[in-house]
């Protein structure tokens, strides 16, 4: 299924949890790298990022690339887990 990630970038939806290696500083979240089907992907650039809320959870998006990749990352603040929700590979 694909999915509008921003505009004029078309992607498919994943929605898998995955593994994050992140730091977590003066109340900030920043991904550095996130391991998912067995292959880790070193983050190169945060994209874009945004706080949500689902009930009394803080979401936390973020739009990363490993250089050659788009991915969007989501932390869920209440159960601290990660999720793989959408993503564009090139090749």
């Amino acid at each position: 299924m694909r999915h509008l990630l921003r505009e004029g970038e078309m992607i498919y939806s994943v929605a898998e949890p995955v593994e994050v290696l992140a730091l977590f500083c003066q109340g900030r979240v920043k991904p550095l790298r996130f391991l998912w089907r067995g292959v880790a992907y070193p983050i190169k650039e945060i994209t874009f990022n945004w706080k949500d809320r689902e009930g009394r959870a803080a979401i936390y998006h973020f739009g990363v690339s490993d250089g050659a990749n788009a991915f969007q990352l989501v932390y869920n603040a209440e159960y601290m887990t990660w999720k793989l929700e959408a993503v564009d590979m090139e090749g």
